[in-house]
């Protein structure tokens, strides 16, 4: 069987016995990632002041609500999001800014995750979140 080793930044010894010096070890058991990805979600103005949205969904097929992890870039504010079911009746994790900014949701699933950017409000130019996310595969 191989064997698979990542150091930890600013160490250089690969022989080290020192687990905490790794930063993945394939002979201890890590979280491992079962998709990563990005995408951009954009919004357009609709031209009646009225609510409008983005949608996309990533189908990962696991059988079961991952843990995730997001980030999100809209405009100049970066936000991450920690996709962890934490919130087993819904599923539901939210941004929420001031009463004219758009509103990041993701919905976490059994077999896919739904992101979505929405504005309340008519957006008065185009509006991108730049959506990075890992999900994690429940195994080790």
């Amino acid at each position: 069987m191989a064997l698979v080793k990542v150091l930890n930044s600013g160490y250089t010894d690969i022989t080290t016995t020192d687990i905490w010096k790794f930063s993945f070890h394939s002979q201890y058991p890590t979280m491992k990632i079962a998709l990563q990805g990005t995408f951009n979600l954009t919004l357009t103005s609709n031209g009646d002041g009225s609510y409008n949205e983005a949608i996309r969904t990533i189908t990962h097929s696991l059988g079961y609500r991952p843990l995730c992890f997001f980030h999100a870039v809209i405009g100049s504010q970066s936000i991450p999001f920690h996709g962890e079911t934490a919130f087993p009746n819904s599923g539901i994790l939210d941004y929420y800014g001031s009463e004219a900014d758009p509103i990041f949701t993701s919905v976490i699933g059994t077999s896919a995750i739904d992101f979505r950017f929405i504005s309340v409000f008519d957006v008065q130019s185009t509006s991108v979140a730049t959506i990075n996310y890992i999900i994690m595969l429940d195994e080790f």
